[in-house]
């Protein structure tokens, strides 16, 4: 006897045929989807000759005592009842006479899950997918990669060569919370919020209990009608719930007893956060060692804005090690600028102290940076003023426009010089230093190139002026720093302070990477050129 689809599953069965990659089959509880999912997977191994097909669960025993126990025998006994198999009870997979394979897994069991991962797939098969985390599946979808030839037959009525890959769920959905409903409904990466690139290759399809009737017997939905509202939801009407057992805020907007609106958080979202004026790096350790075998760690940033409202910026929550969501909740802090770090010491004992290691690790090399910064600045500051020093006695025996520009140009470019090399000492710093080094570092080059950047135009326009008077100054390195230089033009009159010599003094060596200090010092060459009569002509 083989045995006849409902028409629900009919439709089901199009879909898991249709061009979409992955398909979600969600529903209330024995409603025939994985009886439909498996079928389609033996399928597609006959169709595909030495194909490899895996089906998961996140525990291994229930996946031996449901899917390898009980639904594949039954799917083959009563939709492939010609098709011979033979069982491998040592490594738990289903081998068709054609070659193919259907392997049986847990995610639970890494040494398994390393060894049914370590070959490529056509066909992966997520059973009860709301209980497997996203982490596991994603690492799941990298094997999904096996290319197989059609057989002849089927690649003549196709019209294609090879088996096409597919990935598919079953689950009864959970809240909207979950993973499932963020790739399958929302269309959205899970954990980034990011939009899908292809959201046609994501399909899913609702198959309840009362779809599959004829095979239940009337007293199950005597069952399901006495069970509680969130889980008749869940488990007959076959939806995903708006708010989590248990949770202190709805996603949606619910009614009050008085008849007021109480503002779930899907409309309180805001697209950016005002100004902050603390922000706090929470965590809630559960005491996983991280290997996907306890409860989440929590962790949340989140701050307070100047209007007296509170903002969470990022949710943070992982299951790891120790010493992983120490090194996340740091940072976390320095990703958002956090004022601290705050965690719940009932749980773990000792466990903040990774937080507080990274901690002291990342302010040492922060000293380290500094110290080096500041070494780097010291020297650079320590020949600027040398080779200015030198160049400002000379200011006194020039007097020609363009022996002016020339002792212009080559202050300019000496002190060009010298920050050029200290930024590029800085910048190797800086790159030692890594991601810690934040912003603030990241504004520092900037400025340091800006002033390199303001040198160069400096060097234009006095070169435009000593061209202008009917001097000449080649510039770069033919300018030297005695004063020497190809001139001639009027004599202009001298001044006893040049007001160059006076800026330069007045600088706060901290402040020369500023740009006002620049300014100043750029004002002052052309308040001492007009002294000394010469016309500056941008160039």
């Amino acid at each position: 006897m083989i045995a006849q689809l409902t028409p629900k599953q009919r439709e089901a069965n199009r879909l898991l045929g249709s061009k979409a990659r992955n398909i979600m089959l969600r529903g209330g509880s024995r409603s025939g989807k994985t009886f439909i999912l498996v079928r389609a997977l033996i399928q597609r191994a006959i169709n595909a000759p030495g194909s490899r097909h895996a089906i998961f669960r996140f525990r291994f025993n229930h996946a031996k005592t449901s899917v390898w126990s009980d639904t594949i025998p039954k799917v083959l006994k009563l939709c492939f009842p010609a098709l011979s198999v033979r069982f491998d009870k040592t490594d738990f997979y289903v081998e068709l006479p054609n070659g193919s394979q259907i392997w049986i897994a847990g995610l639970d069991d890494k040494e398994r899950v390393e060894k049914i991962l370590g070959q490529e797939y056509a066909t992966l098969y997520f059973n009860e997918s709301s209980q497997i985390p996203w982490a596991s599946v994603e690492m799941a979808m990298s094997r999904l990669a096996q290319k197989c030839d059609l057989a002849p037959e089927i690649a003549q009525a196709t019209g294609r060569a090879y088996l096409a890959l597919k990935a598919y769920f079953d689950c009864n959905p959970p809240s909207k919370l979950h993973w499932s409903y963020q790739l399958f409904r929302a269309k959205l990466k899970p954990g980034t919020k990011e939009a899908l690139p292809k959201p046609d290759d994501y399909a899913e399809m609702k198959v309840n209990p009362s779809d599959n009737a004829d095979n239940l017997p009337p007293e199950y939905f005597e069952v399901l009608a006495s069970m509680s509202a969130a889980k008749r939801l869940r488990f007959e009407a076959g939806e995903w719930a708006s708010d989590v057992n248990g949770a202190l805020w709805a996603l949606e907007d619910r009614k009050a007893p008085d008849g007021k609106t109480m503002p779930g958080l899907d409309s309180l979202r805001v697209k950016e956060a005002p100004e902050l004026q603390r922000i706090v790096v929470a965590v809630d350790p559960s005491g996983t060692r991280g290997d996907g075998g306890g409860d989440d760690i929590g962790i949340v940033v989140a701050g307070l804005g100047i209007d007296g409202h509170a903002y969470v910026l990022e949710d943070g929550t992982c299951q790891l090690s120790p010493e992983g969501w120490g090194r996340r909740s740091v940072d976390l802090y320095h990703r958002h600028n956090a004022d601290r770090i705050v965690g719940e010491r009932n749980f773990g004992g000792d466990k903040h102290g990774a937080i507080e290691r990274l901690e002291l690790e990342h302010q040492e090399r922060l000293r380290q940076m500094r110290e080096q910064e500041r070494s780097i600045e010291v020297a650079a500051q320590s020949q600027m003023y040398s080779n200015l020093a030198g160049l400002m006695g000379a200011f006194g025996q020039q007097s020609k426009a363009a022996g002016i520009a020339a002792l212009a140009i080559n202050t300019m470019l000496k002190v060009r010089e010298t920050l050029q090399n200290s930024t590029a000492a800085a910048w190797q710093a800086y790159a030692a230093a890594g991601p810690i080094a934040g912003p603030a570092a990241f504004a520092k080059v900037m400025a340091m190139g800006k002033a390199s950047a303001a040198f160069i135009v400096a060097q234009g326009v006095v070169q435009g002026a000593a061209g202008a008077k009917g001097g000449s100054a080649s510039g770069g390195s033919s300018v030297t720093s005695s004063g020497s230089g190809n001139s001639s033009g009027n004599q202009g009159s001298g001044s006893s302070e040049p007001p160059l010599r006076a800026t330069l003094a007045a600088i706060d060596p901290r402040q020369l990477y500023s740009g006002q200090a620049l300014i100043d010092m750029f004002d002052a060459v052309q308040k001492e050129a007009g002294n000394r009569g010469i016309v500056w002509v941008p160039v």
